[in-house]
């Protein structure tokens, strides 16, 4: 793997831990509502980074194979699908 494949696999690493950890401590004062659309907001632009860095690298390796072959990508292409139309349903 080259070293804009390490810097894309560490990115998309940093990325759902800071989704973890940052989301939950995202706190607005000044907002009166239950769900906080700023929450929201971060979390889609850590996603948003992460889905860049997961394009460069299956488009540095040259195909759709990544290390766990097709299987890995049809199941994370079938949870994002799951995930947008579970978001779309609300």
């Amino acid at each position: 793997m080259t070293k804009l494949g390490i810097f894309c696999d560490k990115v998309i690493e940093a990325g759902w831990l800071a989704a973890v950890i940052v989301v939950p401590l995202f706190f607005n004062v000044y907002s009166d509502r239950t769900f906080e659309p700023d929450k929201l907001t971060l979390l889609r632009s850590i996603v948003l980074v992460m889905a860049v860095a997961w394009v460069i690298k299956v488009l540095e390796v040259g195909s759709w194979r990544v290390e766990g072959g097709r299987w890995k990508v049809a199941k994370m292409a079938r949870k994002a699908i799951v995930l947008t139309d579970k978001e779309l349903k609300e």
